[in-house]
């Protein structure tokens, strides 16, 4: 009898080991996950998010009824970003899009026009050239090439309320002509 036992845990022992190599075989195969890039670039435009994330504002500009913002703060969603082009022709040849130029998309879904009940909706974009801004503490250790010039977009969208840790962001701009579109996938909110 003992050895009849002996037997049968030699047996399940093998096969748990072998199961455990099978398995371990297999998740090594896999394709590692893709790792979220913030540059992207296309033909001689170079496009760099700097910062995407989520603000509050304690203002009574936004809200229908005023009196609601002495104790709620209002929603807030901050998409800021590096145009580098060719320093030739340079911001001439640029053509931001203002708010028909972003879309922020979670689960599929374009969530731009989605505000919060009893705020009201407001786009406000700005453009700099980044040479007058780098020496803003996010900008400080960034470098542009010699033969670059570049604009810093910063687009705030208040009344948009994202409760998702991630989104996908689309930048659409003209560059000489040309319509450029910019697909940033998995983007971290910070």
């Amino acid at each position: 009898m003992k050895t009849q036992i002996k037997s049968t845990v030699v047996v399940v022992v093998t096969l748990a080991v072998i199961s455990c190599g099978i398995f371990l075989a297999r998740a090594e195969k896999q394709k590692p996950l893709a790792t979220y890039n913030s540059e992207q670039t296309q033909n001689d435009v170079k496009v760099v998010l700097l910062r995407v994330g989520k603000l509050t504002m304690f203002t009574d500009k936004c809200f229908s009824d005023s009196r609601v913002a002495q104790t709620i703060g209002e929603p807030v969603f901050l998409v800021s970003y590096l145009v580098e082009v060719p320093k030739k022709g340079a911001f001439s040849g640029l053509a931001l899009k203002g708010s028909q130029g972003l879309d922020i998309i979670h689960d599929g879904h374009s969530i731009v026009g989605q505000t919060e009940p009893g705020l009201i909706k407001a786009f406000d974009g700005s453009s700099e050239a980044f040479k007058n801004l780098s020496s803003r503490p996010d900008l400080r250790d960034r470098t542009i090439p010699d033969d670059k010039a570049g604009m810093v977009e910063e687009d705030t969208l208040q009344g948009l309320n994202v409760s998702a840790d991630h989104v996908d962001l689309q930048i659409k701009f003209g560059w000489n002509g040309k319509d450029l579109v910019f697909n940033f996938k998995d983007v971290p909110l910070n």
